[in-house]
C-alpha cells in the first residue's frame, strides 16, 4: 500500500488540465510558478510529483522531495524492485532507470512486478545528481 511521509511540497499554477495526472511526475513550464506534465522528453527534467488534480490555472501542490505516492508502470522484464532508481516515462509515470549512470527521479520503496500502480517513492530534489545502476 503506498504510502506518504516526511516531505517537501510546495504549490503551483496549472498551465495544463491536470486533471488526470495525480500522482504523476511534473514540470516548470516558461511562465513563472506553472507546471506541466513531464515527460522523458522535458528539457528540464521533472520538477516533481503531483499530489492533487489540477485544471488549468488552479493550484496543485507538488511533491519536491520526500516519501510520497508516486505512479509507476512496469513492463515485462522491466520489473521494479525497493531500493531500484526510477525516472520519468513519456507519460509522466515513473518507470524503472536501466541506463547505467544516469540520473534518477525517485527511489522505490515498494515493488511493482507487472503493470500499472501506484507506489510509494522517495522522491528526489529537482536537477538533483543521483545515479543509480539498475542496469546490472
Amino acid at each position: 500500500m503506498a504510502t506518504e511521509g516526511m516531505a517537501i511540497q510546495d504549490s503551483f499554477i496549472a498551465g495544463v488540465n491536470l486533471s488526470t495526472c495525480q500522482y504523476r511526475f511534473v514540470a516548470q513550464s516558461s511562465s513563472a510558478q506553472t507546471i506541466v506534465g513531464a515527460s522523458s522528453g522535458s528539457a528540464t527534467g521533472p520538477l516533481g510529483v503531483l499530489m492533487d488534480e489540477p485544471t488549468v490555472g488552479e493550484g496543485g501542490r507538488v511533491l519536491i522531495f520526500g516519501v510520497g505516492k508516486v505512479s509507476a508502470s512496469a513492463a515485462a522484464g522491466s520489473a521494479i524492485a525497493v531500493g531500484d532508481g526510477l525516472i520519468c516515462s513519456s507519460t509522466g509515470r515513473a518507470i524503472l532507470q536501466s541506463l547505467a549512470g544516469s540520473p534518477v527521479n525517485a527511489i522505490a520503496l515498494e515493488a511493482l512486478a507487472t503493470g500499472g500502480a501506484v507506489i510509494s517513492a522517495l522522491i528526489l530534489p529537482y536537477g538533483a545528481n543521483n545515479h543509480a545502476d539498475n542496469s546490472a
